[in-house]
C-alpha cells in the first residue's frame, strides 16, 4: 500500500471516530439549560410631590412592579390607579400620623400596592428632598427609604441632583 493510501485510510478512520463518545448524544428536543422564567416588570415615578409629613416635605416616589406569572394583559392594572393609591399615603391618618418615619411609610405602601393587583413583587423608594431653609439640610442632603416585598429585586437608590441648595 502506498503512502497516500495509508494516509487516506488513517484519515478516514480518525474522521469516523470524531464525535464518538460513551455518552449518548443529547436529544435536540430536550433543553439542557435551566428553565427560563418569564416575567413582566414595570416601573413608574412621580416627582415633586408635596406632603405635610414630618413638618412638610417634597418627595419623589419610585415604584417597581413585577406581575405574577401568567398575568393576562387585560389583568394588568392601570399605573395611574396604583399611583393614586400610593399618593394616599402622603396624607397623614390615624394609622400613619404625620411624623412616622419614611421607612414606615414605604413599609406600609409596598404591601398595599402588591395587594391591589396580580403582582408577585413590589419595590418602593421614597426620596425626600432637602429643605434648604433647614440648618440640618442646608448642605442639600437627600434621604431615601426603600422597601421591597415579594419576588422582585429591591430598587437601587436613585440619587438626587448634587446641587440643590444655593450656596450661602
Amino acid at each position: 500500500m502506498g503512502h497516500s493510501r495509508v494516509a487516506a485510510a488513517v484519515f478516514i478512520a480518525v474522521a469516523s471516530l470524531v464525535g464518538c463518545s460513551s455518552t449518548p448524544a443529547p436529544d435536540a428536543s430536550v433543553s439542557t439549560s435551566a428553565p427560563v422564567r418569564e416575567s413582566d416588570t414595570f416601573y413608574f415615578q412621580d416627582t415633586g410631590l408635596t406632603t405635610p409629613r414630618q413638618g412638610g416635605n417634597t418627595i419623589d416616589l419610585f415604584v417597581g412592579l413585577r406581575y405574577a406569572d401568567g398575568t393576562d394583559a387585560n389583568e394588568i392594572p392601570d399605573y395611574r390607579q396604583l399611583l393614586a393609591l400610593a399618593t394616599t399615603f402622603l396624607t397623614p391618618s390615624d394609622a400613619l400620623p404625620a411624623n412616622v418615619s419614611w421607612e414606615t411609610l414605604a413599609t406600609t405602601m409596598a404591601p398595599a400596592l402588591k395587594a391591589s393587583g396580580p403582582m408577585s413583587g413590589v419595590t418602593v423608594q421614597i426620596r425626600v428632598h432637602p429643605k434648604c431653609s433647614s440648618p440640618a439640610d442646608k448642605r442639600g442632603v437627600w434621604r431615601s427609604a426603600v422597601h421591597t416585598v415579594g419576588d422582585i429585586d429591591p430598587m437601587d437608590y436613585v440619587p438626587g441632583p448634587v446641587e440643590v441648595c444655593p450656596a450661602r
